[in-house]
């Protein structure tokens, strides 16, 4: 049956209604921005500025993998934002610990094609909640996108989203049960508290994903983070055109993972579901550069990463020597 335009629902309302009846007066700022200072975490501090009370923070997980300008390239978005923003440094042994783990595991491909940057993301998610229940911050909003979210655009009522919220818990739930039949989930003390923390509940604050109700269209959101504070990406020697994501460094040890590993990068598929959204430049580069990752070919920066991890057999494997 066709809703008659009248009757479709206001998604981007809804979304500050809810924001507006979380509002808490007494809270130190209104929103959390789980931040990096690319296109979607910056275009949502902008829209949560606009949110009632508008005061955001930003949270930004330094975890040693990044480009080494990338602290500086953050705090520089964070000024043109106006924004306060809150850097967190895990401790290094356990994030090469945790990582290895994510890794090597092979069970954790069960709950996701891409372990690595699956509990990655959710462990930042957890450390960001972790900080805005400390400090009584209502909301923590995340930029995970439609397609990163629901593999589809965005949801087709606000009914739809209630129930993702709902199965998407039941399911995280049930991966934290399967995780601790895990044996290094008893006998690692350090994978142990991490998972702890990851799947924690952190009431009264709430995870929020903007994109579950905000239209998202690339070229639109650079246009206007352009504009508005003459932001430009946080890669180096990239220009504003073949712009997508910056990524992490852990990205170069795809292609070997792949191969070895079996794991799947999300990448691709979301390129091609969004690519209306974005210049033929930006997707053609972005295409070229995810399918040279995904050769395997060893290079020095694989090395150093897999020397880094312990992972040093992971090359022996592939006829190499570090």
């Amino acid at each position: 049956m066709e809703v008659h335009p009248d009757q479709k629902e206001d998604f981007e309302n809804t979304f500050y209604n809810i924001l507006a009846d979380g509002y808490c007066e007494s809270s130190p700022y209104d929103y959390l921005v789980l931040f990096s200072g690319g296109k979607d975490s910056t275009y949502l501090a902008h829209k949560l500025k606009q949110a009632k009370g508008g005061r955001v923070c930003l949270f930004t997980v330094e975890n040693g993998f990044e480009e080494k300008s990338y602290v500086e390239k953050v705090k520089k978005v964070a000024s043109q934002l106006g924004a306060d923003l809150f850097i967190y440094q895990p401790l290094q042994n356990e994030l090469i610990e945790f990582y290895r783990f994510l890794i090597t595991e092979d069970r954790l491909k069960e709950f996701d094609t891409n372990p690595l940057c699956f509990y990655c993301g959710r462990y930042f998610m957890a450390l960001g909640m972790e900080f805005a229940q400390r400090n009584n911050i209502p909301f923590v909003a995340y930029g995970a996108t439609p397609m990163q979210l629901r593999k589809r655009k965005r949801a087709d009522s606000l009914r739809d989203i209630e129930i993702f919220d709902m199965v998407s818990r039941k399911i995280l739930m049930g991966n934290y049960k399967k995780i601790q039949t895990i044996e290094q989930y008893h006998t690692n003390p350090v994978i142990k508290k991490i998972f702890d923390k990851l799947f924690a509940d952190h009431a009264p604050s709430k995870l929020i994903f903007p994109f579950h109700y905000l239209d998202y269209n690339i070229e639109t959101i650079k246009q206007t983070l352009r504009e508005t504070y003459d932001w430009q990406p946080p890669v180096e020697e990239l220009p504003m055109e073949k712009y997508l994501s910056s990524g992490c460094r852990m990205i170069s040890l795809f292609g070997l993972l792949n191969k070895k590993r079996g794991f799947i990068p999300h990448e691709l598929e979301q390129f091609e579901h969004d690519k209306d959204t974005m210049s033929d430049d930006a997707y053609e580069h972005n295409i070229a550069f995810l399918e040279e990752v995904m050769t395997g070919k060893i290079t020095p920066e694989i090395r150093e990463l897999a020397e880094l991890l312990g992972l040093e057999e992971e090359l022996i494997e592939q006829g190499e020597q570090i």
